[in-house]
């Protein structure tokens, strides 16, 4: 599968975000977004995920157009889990983790077998299975967010894309998210592009890092390569630190801010 981005640009009421970007997915790996607040990075995935047409240029998805695919036909595909998402009242956690399945059932059709063995595989692939009865305002911050990613999961979409998964968690709910969009894509193959703040969880769990600054993509490739003190200061017009070291047998950068 094939996600392509073609001279693409973006707006909003005819302000424009971003301008003539290329860009291609690699839905077998882990990609970040990453940027100062406003560059586009949030833009860039609802042009990517169909939820924001382009002005100009087109995204295909194995060549076709988005516009062309019909909505549950791409949710098949393509899920998304938004920035600070809201459920209604009174939803228990597995009800909130059935919605994921609309795309596969007919309009008047009830859930089948399928659906229910879906709906408890993603519940027990997040860890919220245990408190699938459980009203969902009454979770956590790190639980609701494993349940969003539950629903996202009952697509059986082939990539995921997040908005800032970690934002408002704790450092110890940060590394369990973190942990488990890992899982899901070395385990089951789900491909990951999320926007992210965090530099440094961008550079320990990303593939690939996609650096974004005023609407345009001023770096692209391994952590490794692209976490330097000069991009930080392009991006951030902070000074930074930047420490290379080995975690399981894997070579990773650290960037420290020491300051403007």
């Amino acid at each position: 599968m094939t996600l392509l981005a073609k001279n693409i640009t973006l707006s909003y009421h005819q302000y424009e975000i971003i301008n003539n970007l290329d860009l291609e997915i690699n839905p077998n790996e882990i990609t970040a977004i990453i940027g100062p607040n406003g560059c586009g990075k949030s833009t860039l995935l609802r042009g990517l995920t169909g939820l924001l047409m382009p002005a100009e240029g087109e995204v295909t998805l194995d060549g076709k157009p988005l516009q062309q695919w019909s909505k549950k036909t791409l949710a098949k595909q393509i899920a998304i889990l938004p920035q600070n998402p809201s459920a209604p009242e009174g939803l228990t956690v597995k009800q909130l983790v059935e919605h994921g399945r609309f795309a596969h059932q007919g309009l008047f059709s009830k859930p089948t077998l399928e659906d229910a063995e879906v709906v408890d595989w993603a519940m027990q692939q997040t860890s919220v299975i245990d408190y699938q009865a459980r009203l969902f305002n009454t979770l956590s911050g790190g639980e609701r967010q494993r349940a969003w990613i539950a629903l996202a999961l009952a697509q059986k979409a082939k990539i995921l894309f997040l908005d800032e998964p970690t934002t408002f968690l704790d450092i110890g709910h940060q590394l369990e998210v973190m942990e488990l969009l890992k899982e899901l894509n070395q385990l089951h193959n789900i491909g990951i592009v999320m926007v992210l703040h965090d530099i440094n969880q961008a550079g320990n769990y990303a593939n690939r890092l996609i650096a974004m600054k005023q609407g345009s993509i001023v770096a692209d490739g391994k952590a490794l390569e692209i976490i330097t003190s000069e991009l930080m200061k392009t991006l951030f017009n902070a000074n930074t630190k930047i420490i290379n070291y080995q975690h399981n047998g894997h070579q990773k950068s650290y960037c420290i801010p020491v300051g403007i």
